[in-house]
């Protein structure tokens, strides 16, 4: 207990860090802070729901999805996470936009490979002129730029991923190098004049005191300046330039709560999302988030299965296509299929049973369109398993729904005669 409680507390001390990094829009810092805070608490649901924003503000949208998913499996109730799913998915251009950016920048990152570094070029500036806020697309394009010897476009480009993330390591790498080239530019333009014409030597009528006076003199009121007229203003300037910039990042952090918190009844569940996207495939409509949700979907399931939280298993995949899952071969050796495995083969053995519990406690609390949809993603998993068929039967029963109810007794008995319920089934009709 005492080592719970203390992993607890660094837990939080990480989180607390990470926060105050993203106030400050060090999201890159933020980013470690988070993931160390989840390291030693994996259940820390503020920690999980903060990385998904400071994900979604650096362009990060699939990793936000993740961070969210987790989140509201381990929490399904009462969680911010499921708000910017709902407001996410129903925000379908959004993730089109995002879906065609993924394969936008890998071609760009595939031109780049191959010498073709104009077309990556044009590739990162239709990426970022509909999410200017993607900071792998600025990094890469500051790359290329910084190759071409273009320092000034490359410097355009990497102040835009450090107002995103002020912080970001590579693109304060890559800026160091930027100004020592564009520096060094200046000092030998210094050097040679306007016209490239070598400028004339310092003079030097002067004695050597009357040299070190004048230069004294000069570093005095130099001094004299800074102290006096510069600090001041320049001081108050950069108060006022950061008070200015918390403000905004709050602002950007928290914009996904208060628009979430102003939309009405956003407490649908999963399952409705998925209702509709597959309403739309059902009228011909092709929509990549439905694909999108079934990633969802199998981060769900592999989340709960790591819990041993079955039934959730059972839930989530009664409503899975896994024809939408595709193993990509990108060189690591990892398999989505392999990793779904084990849950299909469980599921397929068990999962049409795990399912009617919970639609049996839906029963007695008299919710019986809950109860239905249970009983409906077991039959779902298994078409001939009676149980569900005659307790689906006597919903139906419960809610007024005579004609289905007895149509469905009358199956039972017709074709699985030899079954217990074809008995109960009987009873029901008055044989």
């Amino acid at each position: 207990m005492e080592d719970r409680r203390r992993l607890t507390a660094i837990s939080n001390s990480y989180y607390n860090i990470g926060l105050e990094k993203a106030h400050q829009r060090n999201l890159s810092g933020a980013i470690v802070c988070l993931n160390k805070a989840l390291q030693f608490n994996k259940h820390h649901i503020e920690a999980r729901n903060l990385l998904g924003l400071v994900y979604y503000e650096i362009g990060e949208i699939g990793e936000a999805l993740v961070s969210w998913v987790i989140s509201s499996n381990i929490e399904p109730s009462g969680n911010r996470a499921l708000r910017f799913l709902d407001r996410l998915q129903r925000k379908e251009n959004r993730l089109d936009i995002y879906e065609q950016n993924i394969h936008k920048y890998n071609q760009a990152l595939s031109q780049a490979g191959n010498d073709n570094k104009d077309l990556a070029i044009l590739q990162l500036v239709r990426i970022l002129d509909t999410h200017p806020n993607y900071v792998r697309a600025g990094l890469l394009i500051s790359l290329l730029h910084m190759d071409k010897g273009d320092y000034e476009k490359a410097r355009k480009y990497l102040e835009m991923v450090l107002k995103v993330d002020r912080a970001n390591p590579k693109a304060l790498e890559y800026m160091g190098i930027v100004r020592d080239n564009l520096s060094g530019r200046e000092r030998s333009r210094q050097k040679t004049g306007p016209d490239g014409e070598a400028l004339p030597g310092t003079y030097t009528g002067f004695n050597g005191w009357q040299t070190a006076l004048n230069i004294g003199i000069g570093l005095l009121i130099g001094m004299a300046t800074v102290l006096f007229i510069y600090m001041p203003t320049t001081t108050a300037r950069l108060h006022d330039a950061h008070n200015k910039e918390m403000i905004m990042v709050e602002e950007r952090l928290n914009e996904a709560i208060v628009q979430a918190d102003q939309l009405e009844e956003l407490t649908e569940q999963m399952e409705a999302a998925i209702n509709q996207y597959k309403e739309l495939e059902n009228t011909g409509t092709e929509s990549s988030t439905f694909t999108y949700v079934q990633y969802q979907l199998l981060l769900g399931m592999l989340n709960a299965y790591h819990e041993k939280n079955y039934t959730l298993v059972a839930r989530y995949y009664a409503d899975f296509d896994e024809t939408r899952i595709n193993d990509i071969d990108d060189g690591s050796g990892i398999s989505v299929r392999d990793l779904y495995e084990p849950i299909r083969v469980k599921m397929a053995e068990e999962g049409h049973v795990l399912l009617l519990q919970p639609g049996d406690t839906a029963f007695t609390a008299g919710d019986y369109d809950t109860a239905m949809a249970y009983y409906n993603r077991s039959l779902k998993l298994r078409s001939d398993y009676t149980p569900a068929m005659y307790k689906k039967a006597l919903t139906f029963k419960a809610m007024g729904n005579e004609e289905e109810a007895n149509n469905l007794f009358g199956e039972i008995i017709v074709n699985y005669p030899k079954s217990p319920e074809a008995e109960l089934a009987k009873n029901q009709r008055g044989y």
